[in-house]
């Protein structure tokens, strides 16, 4: 996810020139994502029936396994507890932990088959923060217990979860 942002397209065109397979998932247009990924989803992660949407998918494209997930989308607000509002908290906590969330329980199967990975993008923000980055910071501390429940629920499956917590990026 977040194909066409500066840390998804990097992963996306280093797992192509290693010879993976991509399927990139954005909300952007298709033309500008043609040579990032093998297959392209132009897709709102905060749109309802996510799930649905990537079992048809995975059906329509006849896809049996998922060697790795990488979670990098995101959305973030400058703005503290109190100036926030519900649109705001809906539409951050839908991109940056609930899309995922609904992703990798809709692709647990698919990574059974390949003992396969997740690995999310999170943020320094989700474990020491800053003023007026409320929502995004909350979020981010979402995705560390959710890295960390799949993690241990997940394992005894042979799928590898993990989470990267990167500081600002240009």
């Amino acid at each position: 996810t977040g194909v066409a942002g500066g840390i998804g397209s990097a992963i996306a065109e280093k797992y192509l020139r290693e010879g993976w397979f991509v399927w990139g998932i954005d909300c952007v247009g298709q033309s500008k994502m043609i040579q990032r990924c093998d297959w392209y989803l132009q897709l709102d992660l905060g749109a309802k029936g996510l799930a649905k949407k990537i079992n048809n998918f995975m059906l329509v494209c006849n896809i049996n396994r998922v060697d790795a997930v990488v979670h990098v989308a995101a959305m973030q607000y400058c703005s503290s507890v109190v100036s926030s509002d519900m649109k705001m908290w809906d539409n951050i906590m839908n991109i940056n932990v609930k899309s995922i969330y609904v992703i990798a329980r809709t692709l647990f199967p698919y990574l059974c088959a390949s003992c396969g990975s997740v690995i999310v993008i999170g943020s320094v923000h989700g474990q020491v923060s800053s003023k007026d980055i409320s929502m995004y910071a909350i979020s981010k501390s979402a995705l560390l217990g959710l890295v960390r429940n799949l993690a241990i629920e997940w394992g005894e499956h042979n799928i590898r979860v993990n989470g990267i917590a990167p500081g600002a990026i240009d």
